[in-house]
């Protein structure tokens, strides 16, 4: 979760040359900000604009800055856009993995692994799911080392990706 944070700088540049802050503007989106000397108005997404009155300075106006980003806030309820199976990790690996896949809608999921022959090495998953995103971990310690497939099937999609066990 994040959280729009506004602060808009209005700098004043003195006929010393001194450089000098004057006013901040604090908001979460649009807002005007004035004095006897200034008017400066701003946008969430849009350059600030302003306007100087004094014929003593000339006032300098840079842009909008987002920040806050809260930590420790999790949404577990999160659905993917797409379909993606993840490489598998770590790879090479000994003698477990981990496979990922998003699902963006619910589905009837087959994911398995295959020898370099084709042959059905494991079966991971045979199941209806839900939208979501989900990891398995493979245990190939039984197996011997070498290149192996797997590939995850659902009603509408079919992704393969390679992995090596190396003992």
């Amino acid at each position: 979760m994040k959280k729009t944070l506004m602060i808009i700088c209005i700098s004043t540049l003195l006929v010393n040359a001194q450089y000098k802050i004057d006013r901040f503007a604090f908001t979460s989106g649009g807002n005007t900000s004035t004095s006897s000397t200034n008017i400066i108005k701003s946008s969430v997404g849009l350059i600030v604009t302003g306007k100087s009155t004094s014929a003593s300075n000339i006032v300098n106006i840079g842009f909008w800055y987002i920040a806050q980003t809260l930590t420790g806030v999790k949404d577990e309820n999160t659905i993917p856009f797409t379909f993606n199976l993840y490489q598998n990790y770590p790879n090479p690996f000994n003698p477990s993995t981990t496979i990922k896949y998003d699902l963006p809608q619910e589905s009837n999921v087959i994911l398995k692994v295959y020898n370099l022959l084709g042959q059905t090495v494991a079966t991971i998953v045979n199941t209806n799911q839900k939208a979501g995103t989900y990891e398995y971990k493979w245990d190939a310690s039984r197996f011997s080392s070498g290149f192996y497939i797997y590939r995850i099937e659902t009603n509408k999609n079919i992704l393969t990706k390679k992995m090596l066990f190396l003992k």
